[in-house]
């Protein structure tokens, strides 16, 4: 069973078969525990969402088309989303919580006070590199989000997701070639970065 394809095992999963699941996730536990943990740096909530990725992969088996792509990508794409999502759900609410004095100390600073203008301005930041990240097709979005923003190499987003080295090098190519154009068709996005 451990000499099958990724194909011939989601096969088998699709037909119920245990042993096959098993062998997935011996095969990509610890690559999806790699990926998870890049983006939630928490050990146990990390387990947690490589536990519930494959509780998914097992109970939505039959959603994935070989046609569109490699199992690995479906599957690492389903961990960076579960991941993805939990991160905003801890970052707004334990934030809140946490953070009460800080937001407290923000509403009683005067209104020229440097501390309101920076959360302004990044605030302003985030949501301009959002508006040019959305100029990307959806292929060079996930190489940009995966390398520059959870920090993996090439050779790890091509590992993760099943997609060709050259191809994440040449997607990533084009990528930061058309944010170039972007960036310096825009003063108020090219101000920003130079501020």
């Amino acid at each position: 069973m451990d000499q099958k394809t990724d194909q011939e095992l989601i096969t088998l999963v699709k037909q119920r078969d245990a042993l096959a699941f098993e062998v997935l996730y011996d095969r990509y536990a610890r690559s999806v525990m790699g990926l998870v943990y890049k983006i939630i740096q928490n050990d146990e909530i990390a387990a947690e969402i490589v536990q519930e990725t494959f509780i998914r992969i097992w109970d939505r088996c039959d959603k994935f088309d070989s046609s569109k792509g490699k199992f690995a990508g479906w599957m690492f794409g389903i961990a960076r989303n579960l991941a993805i999502d939990k991160y905003r759900r801890l970052k707004i609410r334990p934030e809140a919580a946490q953070n009460q004095a800080e937001v407290l100390q923000m509403e009683l600073a005067p209104s020229g006070s440097s501390a309101v203008d920076e959360k302004v301005n990044k605030e302003l930041w985030r949501e301009k590199v959002r508006t040019v990240l959305n100029e990307l097709n959806e292929d060079q979005r996930e190489i940009i989000e995966l390398a520059y923003f959870q920090g993996f190499t090439h050779r790890e987003i091509a590992h993760n997701t099943g997609i060709a080295l050259g191809t994440v090098n040449s997607r990533a190519r084009r990528a930061l070639l058309k944010l170039g154009t972007i960036i310096k068709a825009d003063p108020q996005i090219q101000g920003a970065i130079e501020a």
